[in-house]
């Protein structure tokens, strides 16, 4: 056995332990760890990459490759991808992984999409040759086709595989037996009930965005087109589902319609305040704070309420939010964008925000989205890589692909 644990407990300092575990993985196995949205997958594989504080786990091989959840800590904010790649030794994967283009090769992590930097951290962990590769939901941010190419290239490396994830199609696709913390779901995704349009609160027409590279006399020239002619309208209590894969647009107009971002022609018209959730909680969410004290930045106040209408339980309302898990921080920085319009209309952006959440969970926050825009009016935004999220809203869907829309 590569690795074997027998009732292994993890502790923070004045909660209840997490486990007990019992995991055993031979050389070359895969092993799917499945579970709810802070049921404790990446603590537990924190806890095996030796990040935990505390605790200690006997008998671990030497090379150990871990993908974290949260993309941008993983990556130093000050080099290239390329840079990034070459200190590793892992150029030779920029093919397998799609990222072998000039602008993926030559820019920041900031500058990616989600699922970008998610297949760059893969890259990362595979050139290490590790014996065992620690994965926490590495496929949260992929289209189906990206993510089918990216499991064959971590089932190829010939490394033991123990991989969270709340797609149970991740684990068919792997063929693998499945360690659970949670039951399994059995309730089909239900989409919401078809909302009734009123006054546009998000009109554009036409909207171009370049990217654009200087060189050493800092002249610029376009390096990059990211939008081309984009036009869409979006009413009051009704959800528009943005749907393309990893890398076609889909933020770069997220940011631009919540003025992140500037654009070089076309027109964006905005009759109303905007909160974006972005792809990554932690950018919108200190971690030195509590969630109670993130959330009365956004409206003045903190109450249970808010927290269980998110599917989170009031014991956390006091919890910094560092100490949660990806999910978690996904369903608090949501509810801090709602709580942000104090019960008015307004636009909220979902950037790939519930892709990282379990069919059950999702469903709970999609319904809470829905009692918000029947009662307030509250138009949504909902940007997916994923068809089977984009089906079971049962929303206006539009098709974005390199950059253009197709549908």
């Amino acid at each position: 056995m590569l690795l074997e644990l027998r009732d292994l407990e993890i502790r923070y300092p004045g909660r209840p332990p997490l486990g007990p575990y019992s995991i055993s993985l031979a050389a070359g196995q895969t092993l799917g760890l499945a579970g709810e949205s802070g049921a404790g997958k990446s603590t537990l594989l924190r806890a095996l990459a030796g990040l935990h504080p505390g605790t200690t786990v006997p008998n671990l091989p030497a090379r150990i490759a871990y993908i974290p959840q949260d993309l941008l800590a993983g990556l130093s904010p000050f080099l290239t991808v390329e840079s990034q790649l070459a200190d590793a030794a892992a150029l030779p994967l920029l093919e397998p992984l799609d990222l072998n283009k000039p602008r993926i090769r030559n820019a920041y992590p900031h500058q990616l999409s989600g699922g970008e930097r998610q297949r760059v951290l893969i890259a990362l962990a595979l050139a290490t040759h590790p014996q065992l590769i620690l994965a926490d939901e590495p496929t949260a941010h992929l289209d189906p086709a990206t993510e089918s190419r990216v499991l064959s290239l971590l089932k190829q490396s010939g490394a033991a595989l123990l991989i969270a994830s709340h797609r149970e199609r991740v684990f068919q696709q792997l063929a693998c037996p499945v360690h659970r913390l949670t039951p399994a779901p059995t309730e089909p995704p239900t989409a919401p009930k078809t909302l009734n349009k009123n006054t546009p609160v998000l009109t554009i027409q036409n909207l171009t965005k370049q990217y654009f590279q200087r060189d050493w006399l800092l002249r610029q020239t376009p390096a990059h087109t990211a939008l081309h002619n984009i036009s869409l309208t979006l009413h009051t209590s009704e959800t528009l589902v943005l749907l393309g894969p990893s890398g076609a647009g889909k933020s770069t107009l997220a940011h631009c319609i919540a003025g992140r971002e500037t654009y070089q022609q076309g027109q964006l018209n905005l009759t109303t305040q905007t909160q974006l959730v972005p792809q990554e909680p932690s950018e919108s969410l200190n971690p030195r704070l509590t969630i109670a004290a993130c959330l009365r930045e956004a409206c003045g106040q903190a109450e249970p309420a808010q927290l269980e209408q998110m599917a989170l339980p009031a014991s956390l309302l006091n919890r910094p939010t560092r100490e949660l898990s990806e999910g978690q921080r996904a369903r608090v920085a949501v509810a801090r964008a709602i709580a942000a319009f104090h019960n008015t209309p307004g636009l909220l952006i979902l950037d790939e925000s519930l892709s990282g959440l379990d069919p059950a969970t999702r469903r709970h926050v999609l319904h809470y989205i829905h009692e918000q825009q029947a009662a307030t009016g509250l138009a949504c935004l909902l940007i997916t890589h994923d068809r089977e999220i984009a089906a079971g809203i049962g929303a206006r869907t539009l098709t974005i692909e390199s950059g253009r829309i197709v549908q």
